[in-house]
């Protein structure tokens, strides 16, 4: 566990270049590589509904069925930080990763602590008394939890009961049982348990796990390069030791060293002290995490965010992560990787327009670059290799309907770029990006139905990369939970007729925040009903253009805007779309306050309802008038 202090500042140069938060409220044109509306191009992160500003969070995904989730949080009373002091080892249980329980403080400092009871003052300083990153493991019928103090000692609980809650008891009362912080626990299939802490130590624990039953030694490394490191941890995966631990960057792409706190991860196929292939950055900006399995056997990790490239600081979320052939951990893609064409000798003749035959071109998945620029830095997904001075790009894509918003190009170019879209200059950007940043097309209409070609030429900044997609940013009027949670009012049974009714009592409904559903990803309250009616009030601050619904429902759905019918959608989709408004409904949107309130039915199969509203307008061609003629510019 790290304490940082440093403030990051980001300064960006060119005005035409806004940096990219990301929000699912985007409509994807042609997809990048890294998904546009993914919080800090991380597909599958999402934050869980406990409270902010918990450190170093650690999931167990129990034999009874429950996730148990643990880490370092402020004391209650709010009179310190978690640097100073706090109270012990909190703990939630959740059955779905989504909705959480707090099970209290299972073991305190003040009631349950023997040698960790005292105070600690370094250097004359103030006295110090905080539990730092403690674990829950199930292994042997019981509970087990390693934790570190904030002076460095080390100690592991045991659940006296076998349950999760304890209580809990030192099983070394005396004096800790080894000096450092953030230690880790590790079953190998020979029932063995191994203690692993900061400083890449490992050592084998007696059979009670009272001391340690050799000394301690370091992990081992091809490459011989350790460095600062701490988070340490160890799972098996198809009889490979798979290594994680949590460290600094060393470079990023303008040669400053930022604060990311990212995730390496490393693979032995011998021993379990190693030599371990050399540790490769898997997770960027994660913080002090652990990997655990779901009930179907697809692994993640906790992850809490820090560093300038976080899309949030000091949350506690869960990230769903994958296993390379080779037994790297990697974040596990949600959606295809994006194919271009491509080549690294100059074309000859008009390559950015539609017509050019680009037969003697290679195919390939972006994002293309030098691998080593997913080391440090922002997230980025290399697909294809690319290490010349020069890479010339093209890709052909079919609009097939109206462009929600102004379409913008989703890029990250580390090297000057040129863009073309339909044979016409796009963009030309000079120098690098630090992050992935949005471009304004210059004529949003050059877009058209049916065929489109987008071009692109990028010259290499040192570590090339290259990443382009299009995406378009519709004004949010009423948010769906794509990105972020939105809170809704319900039922399940049947309401009064007026239950659309701006003023309708609706104060006995259950809360809870969409998506509802069940059998369908992305679930965060349960639906299992035949009906839902739902209801929650937004307000706007001006009379939108163009609105229109954003909406994901399974199966037939009513939409209504202060009691009057806005939408009757049939059937079922498949992702989130957009939909008119019917034109009473829209004649009610205007500055205040408004209800929203969705009816959804089921008949078969999966069943989801999620809506929220978007104000769609484009703004028109400018044009200037000429001799009685109107000409387009």
């Amino acid at each position: 566990m790290k304490h940082h202090k440093t403030l990051f500042a980001l300064t960006c140069a060119a005005a035409a270049l806004a940096p990219f938060a990301a929000s699912a409220q985007r409509e994807i044109i042609l997809p990048a590589a890294r998904d546009a509306n993914a919080p800090g191009g991380l597909p599958g992160l999402r934050q869980l509904d406990i409270q902010p500003g918990m450190r170093d969070p650690n999931i167990c995904h129990s034999p009874d069925g429950f996730y148990y989730l643990t880490g370092t949080i402020d004391p209650a009373d709010g009179h310190t930080s978690m640097w100073e002091a706090n109270d012990g080892v909190p703990l939630w249980r959740s059955k779905d990763l989504i909705h959480w329980t707090s099970l209290g403080i299972v073991w305190s400092l003040e009631r349950d602590a023997t040698w960790s009871r005292k105070w600690v003052s370094e250097g004359g300083g103030k006295p110090r008394r905080a539990v730092w990153a403690p674990e829950i493991h199930y292994f042997n019928g019981t509970y087990w939890i390693p934790y570190s103090m904030n002076y460095y000692e080390i100690g592991i609980l045991k659940s006296q009961t076998g349950k999760p809650e304890g209580p809990y008891r030192d099983v070394k009362t005396d004096g800790p049982i080894v000096s450092g912080i953030d230690p880790s626990l590790f079953q190998d299939d020979d029932g063995k348990v191994y203690l692993l802490h900061d400083s890449f130590n490992i050592a084998r624990l007696k059979p009670d796990l009272s001391a340690l039953d050799e000394p301690d030694r370091k992990f081992t490394f091809t490459d011989n390069t350790y460095g600062w490191g701490e988070g340490i941890y160890l799972v098996k995966n198809h009889g490979r030791y798979i290594f994680i631990n949590t460290i600094d960057p060393m470079h990023n792409t303008d040669g400053k060293l930022p604060d990311t706190y990212d995730n390496t991860s490393a693979v032995s196929t011998g021993s379990i002290y190693g030599p371990y292939t050399p540790r490769r950055r898997a997770i960027p900006h994660d913080g002090h995490n652990n990997l655990f399995q779901d009930s179907r056997g697809g692994w993640w990790s906790t992850y809490f965010g820090s560093g300038p490239f976080g899309p949030w600081a000091i949350r506690a979320s869960v990230l769903p992560v994958a296993f390379t052939p080779e037994g790297r951990l990697t974040i596990r893609r949600t959606t295809p990787r994006p194919v271009w064409r491509y080549t690294t000798t100059a074309p000859k003749g008009a390559w950015t327009t539609a017509s050019y035959a680009a037969k003697d071109w290679k195919s390939g998945a972006g994002a293309f670059g030098d691998p080593e620029v997913s080391q440090f830095g922002q997230f980025t997904d290399v697909g294809a290799i690319w290490r010349t001075s020069d890479i010339w790009m093209r890709q052909t894509f079919t609009l097939r309907s109206h462009i929600l918003g102004t379409p913008q190009l989703y890029i990250r170019h580390n090297g000057p770029a040129e863009i073309w879209l339909n044979g016409k200059i796009a963009a030309t950007l000079a120098g690098a990006t630090s992050d992935y940043v949005q471009v304004t097309l210059p004529d949003p209409h050059s877009l058209q139905p049916g065929a489109n070609t987008l071009a692109v030429h990028c010259q290499s900044g040192g570590l090339g990369y290259i990443d382009v997609g299009i995406v378009s940013d519709p004004s949010v009027l009423a948010a769906t939970s794509e990105s972020e949670a939105q809170s809704w009012k319900y039922t399940t049974q049947t309401p009064a007729t007026d239950w659309s009714a701006p003023k309708f009592p609706a104060a006995n409904w259950l809360t809870g925040d969409a998506f509802f559903g069940s059998g369908l990803p992305g679930v965060r309250t349960p639906w299992t009903t035949s009906d839902i009616w739902m209801r929650r009030t937004f307000t706007l601050t001006h009379a939108p253009r163009d609105p229109r619904l954003r909406q994901f429902h399974d199966d037939d759905a009513e939409v209504y805007i202060d009691g009057v019918a806005a939408a009757t959608l049939t059937g079922y989709n498949t992702a989130y779309e957009t939909s008119p408004i019917d034109g009473a409904a829209r004649q009610r949107l205007t500055p205040g306050v408004h209800t929203l309130a969705v009816h959804c039915g089921q008949k078969t199969g999966g069943q989801g309802i999620d809506v929220g509203i978007v104000d769609a307008w484009t703004a028109p061609r400018s044009a200037t008038r000429i001799a009685g003629r109107s000409k387009s510019r």
